[in-house]
């Protein structure tokens, strides 16, 4: 992600050169729209794990902590893709 590479991207824009700017919104729309759907995936599965009151056998810790990292890893991955979108969207350091 930090150096903007994406093998089918890539591979997409070898065979299409004049729709690169199309391509990149395309493909940081629906990466953002990802990172978007698994963050709410993973709230409402950390959430009901919570209400669910189970624990980590070996840790003994309650299992929604765990799925935290999901959480707090999907939120830093739609920041990082919105702002490569806008950044495209704006056509800037494409």
């Amino acid at each position: 992600m930090r150096v903007k590479g994406h093998i089918v991207v890539d591979l997409v824009l070898t065979q299409f050169p004049g729709a690169k700017r199309s391509l990149l919104i395309v493909a940081n729309f629906l990466a953002t729209l990802f990172s978007l759907i698994i963050f709410f995936a993973s709230v409402k599965m950390a959430y009901f794990l919570k209400n669910l009151g189970q624990t980590s056998t070996g840790l003994s810790i309650p299992m929604w902590i765990p799925y935290l990292g999901v959480v707090v890893g999907s939120f830093m991955m739609f920041f990082r893709f919105n702002e490569v979108f806008l950044k495209a969207v704006r056509n800037q350091d494409l």
